[in-house]
């Protein structure tokens, strides 16, 4: 079973509703996707694979750490993040608005502030066939 976390646009929920009508109900049972704040989600329930795409790079830094020690505590083994990267961090505009999105080295905040190793990472590069934006990947095994 895995965790997924996406930002709460209403594109996500309408990606969501097709992954559900997808996957078939063995698949079901072991995939649990939430659309939810990762800062608002509790859970005790722990998940084989905990994956964050484009989620910290919205949260203020003051939060960063109790988010860290969430998303580790939810996972049985692998976390993995996808996040803009920069050795400073970095606030950007974000649609127009201040204090919406940062880039930083958030795989060296995560094993500071956590028990995680680095098992891989990558660069996920808008060039490549199946476009998104330039962004790192990181898979931590914990």
């Amino acid at each position: 079973m895995f965790a997924l976390f996406n930002f709460y646009y209403q594109r996500h929920i309408l990606a969501l509703l097709k992954l559900t009508e997808k996957l078939s109900m063995s698949s079901k049972e072991r995939c649990k996707a939430y659309l939810n704040s990762i800062e608002d989600f509790n859970s005790k329930e722990k998940h084989d694979l905990v994956l964050l795409k484009g989620v910290l790079i919205h949260i203020e830094h003051k939060e960063l750490k109790k988010v860290y020690e969430k998303i580790v505590d939810l996972s049985k083994k692998w976390v993995l993040i996808m996040e803009y990267f920069s050795r400073t961090p970095t606030e950007l505009l974000y649609h127009g608005q201040e204090g919406k999105l940062f880039k930083r080295d958030f795989a060296h905040e995560l094993m500071e502030a956590t028990n995680v190793s680095l098992v891989a990472s990558g660069f996920s590069s808008r060039l490549m066939k199946f476009p998104q934006d330039d962004l790192d990947w990181y898979l931590f095994e914990k």
